[in-house]
């Protein structure tokens, strides 16, 4: 077998550092190799202690190769005349008169070991990076259950560290119900199939409970033989609260339902809000919690807040329908505006909308209910939700001699005609209108307890403008 060429290890030309008075013969040998000379021990111990060799060469000096074995790791061979050596020391060797070729092969074998050990190395470190960048717990063990390897995401989430864990039962981890769960499923992956993403609790150091969503899968050697299992588990245990918390108010609500039902009370109004208003948004949350990912928190707070939102709002709704007639006072409908618009100015902020009033004078007195700012609140805050970010909501006020009339205008996507007929009704939303009904309910019935009229148009060329008209005086309403 010939060796034409060794100067291929890790992309660089490897370094030979020769000790022999033959260095001349030597080095034509290894021609193909980057090959330095060492004429004395001290020189040679010197040369390798700079750590820039992958073989040490070494011509009838066994002692010269012990020191520099004993102190580095290096690759040693060493030219011997044929008698008694220590052939289990760990190093090559050649007796004279040796082939060039032997000597040859020697040194290549021996480097290309070094390389596979230097690969091997080198692919073990990457993989323990990986396992000690990963957030989820990694943990590895045999196939009687000890513990081979416990990653850093394994000590943050269950608080031991890795040297506590080395040797244990995996077993410990969980709790006495829990350990069948685990057993079942090796016994599923020896017979070849998967487990991906099961629910299971371990117990962390201090003894509180985790729960885990956990995909295992079967080690084997090169030549593929089971010798272990690796566990990769992620906790979910906020997930899974949310999820009971969120159970549990569906429930709540439920029962709420029923008692509505058998009291009787506000039965078609309250019963339509829960049932479709209210369970709607709880069973969006309900499956987000099952598959709960960082990103999609946002999601779950907005239908939170539309809830409660809702829940206000119906309850606004239900005072006002047991509401015959309003006390009124004289206010300044200015003011009242202001106040509103205030209420709402960190909804308006986060979408960067500017608010403008258009008003010809400093004040519009009327007979009014505080009620009445609850009208506005609600106009003002739909315009808002329903116009584009950065963009403007307009509040006009026009006055005649018995009545104040102000329209809020935004840029939205507008309202059919078709459905503007409807839109103040509890129960006839349209499409575009999708969402105003209770609101836009709760406007229309306050505007009617101040004998008053509310009603929309088109704000062209886009969105729409709403219009409440109140009288200045009840009594020439």
């Amino acid at each position: 077998m010939e060796y034409s060429s060794y100067s291929n290890f890790g992309g660089m030309m490897e370094s030979i550092l020769i000790v022999s008075e033959n260095y001349e013969k030597l080095k034509k040998l290894l021609k193909d190799y980057r090959t330095e000379r060492a004429c004395s021990e001290e020189e040679a111990l010197s040369k390798v202690s700079s750590n820039k060799f992958d073989l040490v060469l070494i011509e009838d000096n066994v002692g010269l190769m012990d020191k520099i074995k004993e102190k580095y790791n290096v690759v040693g061979v060493l030219i011997l005349e044929d008698g008694d050596f220590d052939k289990s020391k760990d190093y090559y060797y050649v007796f004279k008169p040796y082939k060039e070729q032997q000597l040859l092969s020697i040194i290549h074998n021996s480097l290309n070991k070094v390389k596979l050990e230097r690969e091997l190395r080198n692919a073990t470190e990457f993989m323990r990076n990986i396992m000690d960048s990963s957030l989820d717990s990694i943990i590895t063990a045999d196939l009687q259950g000890k513990i081979t390897s416990f990653n850093k995401g394994a000590e943050s989430i269950l608080g031991y560290k890795a040297e506590e864990m080395i040797g244990k039962n995996v077993e410990e981890l969980y709790p006495p119900e829990e350990r069948e769960k685990r057993e079942r499923w090796i016994t599923r992956i020896l017979n070849g199939e998967s487990i991906r993403n099961k629910r299971v609790r371990w117990i962390d150091k201090h003894g509180n409970l985790h729960d885990i969503s956990l995909s295992i899968s079967l080690l084997r050697d090169s030549d593929g033989n089971p010798i272990g299992t690796v566990g990769i588990g992620k906790d979910i245990t906020k997930e899974v609260m949310a999820e009971r918390q969120l159970q549990e108010y569906i429930f709540q609500i439920r029962e709420y339902i029923k008692q509505v039902e058998r009291s009787n009370m506000f039965k078609e109004l309250l019963l339509d809000i829960l049932k479709h208003d209210i369970l709607n948004p709880l069973t969006v949350i309900k499956n987000v919690a099952h598959t709960i990912e960082k990103e999609k928190s946002e999601l779950i707070i907005r239908n939170v807040g539309k809830i409660e939102d809702i829940i206000k709002r119906a309850s606004i709704y239900s005072k006002l329908e047991s509401v015959e007639e309003f006390e009124f006072e004289q206010m300044d409908l200015a003011e009242v505006i202001e106040e509103a618009v205030d209420s709402l100015r960190n909804l308006s902020k986060k979408k960067e909308i500017e608010i403008e009033i258009v008003k010809g004078k400093k004040s519009y007195n009327a007979e009014v209910s505080p009620w009445i700012e609850e009208a506005f609140i609600n106009l003002i805050s739909n315009a808002i939700e329903y116009s584009p970010a950065k963009s403007k909501v307009k509040i006009i006020f026009e006055e005649d001699e018995t009545s104040i009339k102000i329209g809020v205008a935004d840029l939205g996507y507008g309202i059919p005609d078709e459905e503007k007929p409807y839109i103040f009704e509890r129960f006839g939303k349209g499409k575009k209108s999708k969402g105003m009904g209770l609101g836009l309910a709760i406007v229309k019935r306050i505007v009617e307890l101040h004998k008053g009229n509310v009603w929309v148009e088109t704000n062209k060329p886009r969105g729409s403008i709403f219009y409440i008209r109140v009288p200045k005086r009840q009594g020439e309403a």
